[in-house]
């Protein structure tokens, strides 16, 4: 059992942990955020334990209809559906978004109601990544379309944003949404995009010695910094927003 003080970076490493299987980085950062760069570097948790299970969720009700907000009918009237091949999640207050490629379905979760209304409309790939917005519109990439596509709660598609690239291992949103950050494998950087159809700048994570990443296999976003997965490492990088390296964490725990 691990104390309550360890539960935010808990939470936010087991999607870290799952990044190296088949689950994405997006639901890791709002609670690596409470981690100073300085105890990212060394963190202690209860048991000495970098990762430990917290939560498991396996499926949940299908939302028959959408309320006047885009939320599913409570209490959902559908049957219980399992989840069969999730690939890709991201997480912001109660809401989940999971990425189902084994059904085809992207689906918005209910943490509370146990709930599962699928999203219309919305790609459900093992290439698939998404990220959840303030206003909890989902931001999903389209891998075969090259674009990211912003589906607001009520299911209507707000905006679309062209992709990083056939090789997008990364998606996330920074300041407070306005900014949409995708990670290149291929290249080893990220790229930001103000607006729809703004210009895309380009950040190259390295380290203070000039050293670049070994690779930039998933990428969150905490309140002030970077979270990047280095899978060839097995290292979670803190970044500054200009790329820089600010910290290292879960050396030996993460396989």
């Amino acid at each position: 059992m691990v104390s309550r003080a360890a539960v935010p970076a808990r939470r936010a490493l087991l999607a870290l942990a799952a990044a190296g299987g088949v689950l994405g980085l997006s639901a890791c950062a709002e609670a690596l955020h409470a981690l100073a760069p300085e105890a990212a570097a060394q963190p202690t948790f209860a048991g000495g334990a970098l990762v430990s299970r917290w939560r498991s969720v396996s499926g949940g009700f299908l939302g028959a209809a959408a309320g006047p907000l885009g939320l599913p009918a409570l209490p959902a009237k559908g049957p219980y559906v399992k989840l069969l091949a999730p690939t890709a999640i991201a997480l912001r207050g109660h809401e989940l978004l999971v990425v189902d490629s084994g059904a085809g379905r992207t689906y918005r979760v209910d943490l509370g109601f146990e709930t599962l209304l699928p999203i219309a409309g919305a790609p459900a790939t093992p290439g698939t990544l998404v990220a959840l917005g303030p206003d909890h519109s989902a931001w999903v990439l389209d891998r075969r379309a090259a674009q990211v596509l912003r589906i607001g709660h009520d299911g209507r598609l707000l905006q679309t944003f062209a992709a990083a690239g056939p090789a997008t291992t990364g998606l996330a949103l920074v300041d407070g949404g306005l900014t949409l950050l995708q990670a290149d494998a291929t290249l080893g950087r990220l790229f930001e995009t103000r607006g729809a159809g703004g210009v895309a700048v380009t950040l190259t994570p390295q380290f203070p010695d000039g050293r670049r990443l070994a690779s930039v296999s998933a990428l969150a976003a905490g309140r002030d910094v970077l979270y990047v997965l280095d899978r060839q490492e097995g290292l979670v990088h803190v970044l500054r927003r200009d790329g820089q390296v600010l910290a290292s964490l879960g050396g030996g725990e993460l396989k």
